[in-house]
């Protein structure tokens, strides 16, 4: 009869083993990151990495997905400090806890249309008006900074993720994102920067829309931010023009 003991150190050597390749596949995975970045822009490249270890630590970004990045990136024509600004822009951002899945979008989205890498960047001021990425970074950065003047912030680690103004940080990132992303497309659209009330009904059916079909999405966090009844702790159509007009 096998002794149960054995099979169970067996286990447990075996789960061990399977926990330390893990780890050095994860490990291996920040290196390959690591020197990529290196050898694309060796000057920031230590700083820039020190942002990306914070969201992958933060679960904002994950390391294939950065090396694809950077791959790309490294290939295309281009001035190399522009594919250096790039990643700058994108390791600020996670500086400064803000979610960047739209920028990385935005990036891999103009790499594939052959944008010149100055549009992705900086945008292009002209008609149609598109929103480079350091826009869009700063557009994020206002929805936040406008969220938590309003009383909205991300629920810290122990705190009480019930609370009436505090979400938990996926939800309240994706609040962000979707406002954000929702005021890039109007402008890009040809919206006036100046049409506060239609900035905010396009923003109210963005996330209401989203909020029916996403179960993920939850409606009580949309109704905390662009509710229909008056509330000075949700968004106006004034707060939206000032953010806008602060990027352009």
């Amino acid at each position: 009869m096998r002794d149960p003991r054995r099979a169970f150190a067996l286990i447990l050597i075996l789960v061990f083993f399977i926990s330390g390749v893990s780890t050095l596949a994860l490990a291996t995975s920040h290196a390959e990151v690591n020197q990529a970045l290196s050898v694309l822009c060796p000057t920031s490249a230590p700083e820039i990495m020190a942002a990306l270890e914070v969201g992958f630590a933060q679960e904002r970004i994950e390391p294939d997905e950065v090396l694809h990045l950077i791959r790309r990136l490294s290939t295309v024509q281009g001035v190399p400090a522009e594919k250096e600004a790039i990643l700058l822009t994108i390791a600020h951002a996670l500086e400064v806890s803000l979610p960047i899945k739209i920028l990385t979008d935005n990036v891999k989205e103009g790499l594939t249309r052959n944008i010149l890498l100055t549009v992705i960047l900086n945008g292009s001021g002209g008609q149609p008006r598109i929103l480079g990425l350091v826009q869009r970074a700063s557009l994020l950065e206002a929805v936040r900074d406008l969220l938590c003047n309003k009383g909205i912030f991300a629920a810290k680690e122990g705190q009480a993720a019930s609370a009436a103004t505090y979400l938990p940080y996926p939800r309240f990132d994706r609040l962000i994102s979707e406002i954000a992303d929702c005021l890039a497309d109007y402008l890009e659209g040809g919206g006036s920067p100046l049409e506060g009330e239609l900035m905010i009904k396009q923003v109210r059916l963005r996330l209401y829309t989203l909020a029916n079909k996403d179960p993920s999405f939850l409606i009580e966090d949309v109704d905390l931010v662009v509710g229909e009844k008056p509330d000075p702790g949700r968004l106006t159509p004034t707060d939206l023009t000032n953010i806008v007009l602060a990027i352009l």
